[in-house]
């Protein structure tokens, strides 16, 4: 996905994805505080033992309701982040012109944090011509 070289980076990028795993009713999930919460305790805790981390988000489209995913997450990151952490949101566009959240998390301490943010950007340059 990143036109990376630096080897450090490449082992520590890693595809970040929420997953309803079991419903056993087919309804929609409620709208449980908890899950919010849940979910960064669960990525804090991954930065901690990864501090190099970096996280790419993307909504799962399949349904149609990636937007919606896009601004729960949103409002999670806003919520939680104690300015510890750095979203950059883009969208992927494909043959089609289908459009797909993404977003790339660091923390603002990633000693690659520009060559990151240069290969990101510069995909998503690539992406939309």
């Amino acid at each position: 996905m990143f036109e990376l070289k630096n080897v450090d980076i490449i082992e520590n990028t890693f595809e970040f994805s929420i997953l309803l795993n079991y419903n056993p009713n087919s309804k929609t999930p409620s709208n449980d505080k908890k899950i919010g919460a849940t979910v960064v305790a669960i990525f804090m805790d991954f930065y901690l033992k990864k501090n190099k981390a970096v996280s790419v988000y993307i909504c799962n489209s399949a349904d149609g309701k990636e937007l919606i995913r896009k601004r729960k997450f949103d409002q999670w990151f806003l919520k939680y982040n104690d300015d510890t952490f750095v979203k950059v949101d883009e969208m992927l566009i494909d043959k089609k012109n289908n459009k797909f959240p993404i977003s790339l998390i660091i923390a603002k301490t990633n000693p690659y944090r520009s060559e990151i943010f240069e290969a990101f950007v510069q995909m998503s340059m690539n992406n939309k011509k």
